[in-house]
């Protein structure tokens, strides 16, 4: 007889979508347990954790340093080195959203992604 093999399933969990791991794909030598997609209720983060970890990226030493180059070696006013700085960190958040809402909505860890 046949053993009998579970087979993978999507489903969607409130606005997330997550996958059951069967045996197809548990048995793959490309399946990994530390790169698989992580259960709904893995996922605790909110907007709130992202944001607060967008802002603590966007604050931080090589932001200062950035302002004082500006400032003291392109000769821009305070003012138009903050606004440069802070449209360099819109830029540099439109890719990490873009890369962030598969990871979140699929449970999928950025390398995957």
């Amino acid at each position: 007889m046949a053993e009998s093999r579970s087979v993978s399933k999507v489903r969607s969990v409130g606005e997330h979508i997550e996958l059951e791991v069967g045996d197809d794909i548990a048995s793959s030598p490309r399946y990994n347990e530390d790169i698989a997609p992580t259960r709904a209720s893995q996922r605790t983060w909110s907007r709130w954790n992202v944001a607060s970890l967008w802002v603590g990226m966007a604050i931080c030493v090589p932001t200062y340093t950035l302002g004082g180059v500006l400032t003291a070696y392109f000769g821009l006013s305070v003012s138009e080195a903050l606004w440069t700085i802070l449209i360099a960190n819109i830029v540099v958040l439109i890719p990490l959203t873009l890369n962030a809402y598969p990871g979140t909505k699929y449970g999928i860890p950025c390398p995957v992604v």
